[in-house]
Formats: C-alpha cells, sequence, structure tokens
C-alpha cells in the first residue's frame, strides 16, 4: 500500500513537471514565430539587420483569457538599452501574428555618442537630486552592483533605493546620447521621478514622473458640483454594534460597485467580494497559505491607511475588521454625509481599501496580471515580478492644507507605488435661487464673500441690474458706479478683475444695491472671497457672492425679467466644508 502511495505522488510531480515543459515549450515556439516575423519584415519599419542585431525578450506571457502571447523586446547597441525603444509582437494561439507596435530606432550605429561613460553613476545621482531642487544632500550607500546597473540606498532623498543603468537616451536631433537612468522616489511628496543624465557631461537630458496627478487649476472641485448637492441624499449609516448572525470570511460596508459615490446611493454589505482567481487568498492575505495575515485595511494588493500630516507611512491606526465573536473579517464603520472628512476617516479608508481591490481583481480577469506586471505583494504563480502593492493614502496631508487633487504612481514592476487621494473643497452653497422667469428657475451654486451681510432664512429678493464704473471695461465696477438710480434696490452684477472683492461690493452698496454678485472669467467658482488685510471691509453690510460665468451669462440673456433670491433655506443642511476624495 504505502508503496502505491509514494507512486501517486511520483506520478503527480511528474504530470506537473511535464505540464511546466510543455507550456515552456508552446512559449518559446511562440517566441520564436516572433522573431522570425520581425525578420521578415524590416524593411517594412525600415529597419537594418544591425539595428536588431542585440535585441533581447525583455518579457513574454499569454493572457489567460484569451490566449494570446505578448512578446516585448527591447533593443540595445553593444548591450545598453535605448530608452523606449521597444517592440511588442502579439501572437494568437494558432501563432498567428495580429499586431506588431514598434518604437524600435534606425541606424543606431551610427546613431551612438559613446558606449564609455565618464561621470559616475553617485554623480549622476547628485546631478538629478540637484535638478529636481532637492535639499538633502545624497547620503549613498552601495547596495548591490550587476554588470552595469547599480543600486543605492538613501532615506534622505528617497523612499526607496535608487537604481541607476547606463542605456542611450534619444534626442530630438536622432542622436543616442549614452545616459545614466535612476528613479528617486520623493521623500516630500508622491512625486516619483524617472531621470536620464547625460553620462558625460552630466546634464539631465530628460525626467519623467511616474506619479500622475488629477487636478484641476483654479477650480475649486471640477466644472460642476451642482450634480453632488443635487443628490446629497445618502443616509448617515452608523456602525452596526452587532456583526450579522451569519457572516463568513470578509465583508465590508461599502459604496459597493457600480455605485461611484455616496450621492448615487446607499452602502451595503458585501460579503466575500474577492475574486478567487485573481485574490485566491482573499484580500488581506500575503503569503498564499489559507488565513489573512492582516484583519486591518491591508493585504496582498493594497495597503491602505490615512495620512492626514503627508507622512507616507501609516501611523497604525488603520481600521481593524476583526470580529471578537466570530472571529471573521467585518469592515462595518459609521459614515455620515453631514460629518468632515476626518470624522468618517475609518469608512474612507475601508472605501479605499474596498475599490483598490476592486480594480485589481477586474483588470486581474482582463489580462492585467502577475506576469503582466501587475500590483501584488506576493505573486501566487511566480510570474513576474513581486513585492509592489499600492500604498493607498486616504484623507492625504488634510492638516496641511492639500485639496482638490489626486494622485497615482507607476513604476516598473517590483516597485510599490503609491495613491494619493485628497479632500475636496466645497466652498460653494446653493443660497442664491433664480425665481423668474420660471423657465429658468431653480438654486445656483455660489461662493460667499468673508466679508458683509449673511445670508440667512430671511430672503433678500430683487431685481437684477449690470454695474457701470464709466471706464473702458465699464462692468468691473472698480469706482464708484455712474447708474446709481439703476442700482438702488436691485442686485448689482458685477465682473471679476482689476480691483479687490471688497471694493467692487463697496461701490455697489454706495450705490445702494441691496446686493452683490461677482461673475467669474471661468466657468467655476473660487473658495471664499476674500479680504485685503488693510481693508476688512467692516463698512460692508450688503451679502456678496461669487459665480461661475456660465450662470452669469444665463442671468444677463435674461437681466430684463429676471428676478433673484438670496437666502438660506430654513430646511437647508449646508453640510461639510470639504468632501472627501475616497468615496
Amino acid at each position: 500500500m504505502k508503496s502505491k502511495f509514494y507512486f501517486l505522488i511520483l506520478s503527480f510531480a511528474f504530470m506537473s513537471v511535464s505540464l511546466f515543459a510543455q507550456e515552456r515549450a508552446k512559449q518559446q515556439q511562440q517566441i520564436d514565430l516572433s522573431k522570425s516575423y520581425i525578420k521578415t519584415h524590416l524593411a517594412d519599419w525600415k529597419l537594418s539587420p544591425t539595428d536588431v542585431e542585440d535585441i533581447i525578450v525583455e518579457n513574454a506571457y499569454q493572457t489567460k483569457h484569451n490566449g494570446v502571447t505578448h512578446v516585448y523586446y527591447q533593443q540595445r547597441y553593444k548591450g545598453i538599452p535605448i530608452f523606449n525603444a521597444i517592440l511588442n509582437v502579439n501572437l494568437l494561439p494558432n501563432g498567428k501574428v495580429f499586431h506588431v507596435g514598434n518604437r524600435f530606432h534606425t541606424n543606431i550605429e551610427k546613431a551612438v555618442n559613446t558606449t564609455q561613460a565618464t561621470i559616475s553613476p553617485e554623480d549622476a545621482i547628485f546631478a538629478a537630486a540637484k535638478h529636481l531642487k532637492i535639499q538633502a544632500a545624497p547620503t549613498l550607500s552601495n547596495k548591490s552592483k550587476e554588470d552595469k546597473t547599480f543600486v543605492f540606498d538613501d532615506t534622505k532623498i528617497s523612499d526607496a533605493p535608487i537604481k541607476v543603468e547606463l542605456l542611450y537616451q534619444p534626442m530630438n536631433n536622432g542622436q543616442l546620447v549614452l545616459a545614466w537612468q535612476l528613479a528617486i522616489k520623493m521623500t516630500t511628496n508622491v512625486d516619483y521621478w524617472n531621470v536620464r543624465v547625460d553620462a558625460q557631461s552630466g546634464k539631465v537630458l530628460e525626467k519623467n514622473n511616474w506619479t500622475r496627478h488629477c487636478s484641476f487649476p483654479n477650480h475649486e472641485h471640477g466644472s460642476d458640483c451642482s450634480y453632488l448637492e443635487k443628490n446629497r441624499s445618502a443616509p448617515a449609516t452608523p456602525a452596526n454594534t452587532q456583526a450579522p448572525a451569519i457572516m463568513e470570511g470578509e465583508s465590508y460596508n461599502v459604496f459597493a460597485i457600480p455605485l461611484e459615490n455616496p450621492a448615487e446611493g446607499n452602502r451595503t454589505i458585501v460579503e466575500n467580494p474577492a475574486d478567487p482567481v485573481a485574490s485566491p487568498f482573499g484580500w488581506h492575505d500575503v503569503d498564499g497559505i489559507e488565513g489573512g495575515e492582516f484583519t486591518i485595511t491591508r493585504g496582498n494588493n493594497v495597503h491602505a491607511y490615512a495620512d492626514p500630516d503627508d507622512m507616507n507611512s501609516s501611523d497604525g491606526t488603520e481600521p481593524n475588521g476583526l470580529d471578537s465573536v466570530s472571529q471573521n473579517i467585518l469592515f462595518d464603520f459609521p459614515f455620515d454625509p453631514e460629518l468632515e472628512p476626518i470624522d468618517n476617516k475609518d469608512a474612507a479608508i475601508t472605501q479605499l481599501f474596498y475599490m483598490n481591490n476592486v480594480m485589481h481583481d477586474f483588470t486581474y480577469l482582463y489580462g492585467f496580471d502577475e506576469a503582466a506586471g501587475n500590483f501584488q505583494q506576493n505573486n501566487y504563480n511566480d510570474q513576474g515580478r513581486a513585492g509592489d502593492y499600492v500604498e493607498a493614502k486616504a484623507i492625504d496631508n488634510i492638516n496641511g492644507g492639500a485639496a482638490n487633487n489626486a494622485s497615482f504612481g507607476a513604476a516598473p514592476d517590483g516597485a510599490n507605488v503609491t495613491m494619493s487621494m485628497l479632500v475636496w473643497n466645497r466652498g460653494g452653497s446653493r443660497v442664491l435661487n433664480i425665481d423668474l422667469p420660471e423657465a429658468i428657475s431653480g438654486g445656483l451654486e455660489v461662493s460667499r464673500a468673508s466679508f458683509g451681510g449673511a445670508i440667512d432664512s430671511i430672503p433678500i429678493t430683487g431685481k437684477v441690474v449690470n454695474v457701470n464704473d464709466g471706464s473702458i471695461t465699464p462692468l468691473l465696477g472698480c469706482s464708484p458706479l455712474e447708474n446709481p438710480e439703476e442700482i438702488e434696490g436691485k442686485i448689482a452684477l458685477i465682473d471679476r478683475g482689476s480691483c479687490f472683492f471688497v471694493e467692487k461690493a463697496r461701490y455697489a452698496q454706495q450705490a445702494g444695491a441691496i446686493a452683490a454678485i461677482v461673475c467669474n472669467f471661468e466657468n467655476s467658482r473660487i473658495g471664499t472671497l476674500g479680504a485685503p488685510d488693510n481693508d476688512p471691509g467692516n463698512d460692508i453690510t450688503i451679502p456678496t457672492v461669487l459665480l461661475a460665468s456660465g450662470d452669469c451669462q444665463t442671468i444677463r440673456q435674461n437681466i430684463e425679467d429676471i428676478q433673484l433670491t438670496l437666502q438660506t433655506p430654513p430646511d437647508s443642511n449646508e453640510g461639510p466644508d470639504q468632501l472627501d476624495g475616497d468615496f
């Protein structure tokens, strides 16, 4: 009996090795077919045999769901790669090439300037740090060296080891300049700079930011926030005092997909959402053995935590989902849309953890897996490079005043990347209402002034009149108005620019206006209309607001018939000053 048992084990092992060998043979066959295709199509790309005599397979893998094989070739000259010189061949399971992407360079032998560097990799780091205006001096310790690649540790200027390697930088004149390439993950912000430094002169030739910022310059929060205001109906959802009677595995109280934000619906508890193919051991595992290693918002795909002081690391206050009764994972924390982001911190971190994992699992099934260079601490199938889970920072740098932005970095496979989610300033409120004409009636978003009369439950209603200060740009209202008889008892409409808001409001008040509306020159608003320190506007008693240019245009097109009311509705709840990008 024992001999039969050993025979079964040996048979199984032999079958596993045999299947692995077959897969490797199939992949090599596809690679050979791609090489043949390249050789027979050089003329199509105006490449010479010399241009491809030193190419190497940088990566090759098969997408599981459709069987397509992707082979990526790196162009080199005498063993030194050319930056971004990649040719990828995509083959169907039957070996037919159906797509080629070519970024190879022609006549590279004549284009290169040298094969020998005259400055050291350390000098290249110093040059890059100076170019990036990094204040701290690099303190380099050599970690490792492989052929033409060096790796240095430096905790003062980079949050990640600095890898330095030789390559050729393509220039606009067609020349290929020998350069040191290195990457610095900034310690002072989320930027991750890839820099190429001339290996002869030490001059920075080019840099790219591996972090993508999604900011909206000069906009408070995009072009239209009225959608959120009109749909702010998500109710407060307190945490459950007890876990549900039946709860297995990992569960999360979140705004679950397909909901995009709290304005679209309510939170629900989703049970065991991890995809069994993409995350076979759940979202809290890192060792590939049944049972998660973490009960906080951390696992193989992402570590989500709050970073209100922009420390670029966790302070250890991540929400813990371990239910003491069932010993299962249940992340169920209160969320109240009327509270400021910091007061919904645990719910926000949970949402961020959930969404990162959802995106990991979703894209995995469409080919963004380990072999394709996805983000995982442990590559369970030993393909690609591990150790590159996402560090997702919730309410990032809120104490430092950062707002109205988000960013995500993508480094080479095997290096951690950072997602930074900021809050967004609301700044506005729907206290301005169009009463007449009825066809365009409704509330408008405005920004309020830090000076002047309050807008409360007592309505301020009136017709609207354009100001005229007698200048060549009369709508700016930057000097005493010449049409006080038209302005008196009305709401003054003024263009932004040339003078302070407080001056515009003062001249409108002096002409008898009951309120002032400043029209922005962009179809957006700003935060609060401020006043200079030497003129705080203490003498101004009328309310003043700023309106987006599109809304002002609507008013001016109907100015003969329009009637406005400034009022905080009696049942209005203004809500928080900021909205959390994590949701």
